[in-house]
């Protein structure tokens, strides 16, 4: 098992401002996950380890978290997501079917089609907004 340096144990003895979310940045290779890793196996001694949430950058990080806590707690649990994966499931948990996830082209299509039709109806003054600026 890796050592903790002094600030990576402060993170995970929760020294720092007492908070129950911690953002750990670091050059790579200076043990971030192995301090997130560490973190969620204390936090997961007095909490339900379902309720603990840990986020990454892209997939194959993502993985690498759930697979390290599960190697280093002896147990499963957390939540180990990218960003986009949470927003998305929680979007899909809390309003079901009714929303959809646009790229950005077509979100921009779809607020050009709106300005369009808001300047039709005289609600929006051309001069105001042009659409081809968006």
């Amino acid at each position: 098992m890796n050592r903790l340096d002094q600030f990576q144990q402060k993170i995970v003895d929760d020294e720092y401002k007492g908070g129950k979310c911690v953002l750990v940045h670091a050059t790579a290779g200076s043990g971030k996950t192995h301090c997130i890793i560490s973190k969620a196996v204390k936090l997961s001694e007095t909490i339900n380890p379902k309720q603990i949430v840990a986020i990454a950058f892209g997939n194959k990080a993502a993985r690498e978290l759930r697979e390290r806590y599960k190697r280093m707690s002896g147990k499963g649990g957390i939540v180990c997501s990218t960003i986009h994966s949470l927003c998305y499931k929680l979007n899909k948990e809390y309003f079901g079917e009714k929303r959809t996830v646009l790229t950005e082209s077509k979100a921009i299509t779809q607020i050009k089609e709106i300005v369009e039709e808001l300047i039709k109806e005289e609600k929006v003054d051309r001069d105001e907004i042009r659409p081809r600026d968006l």
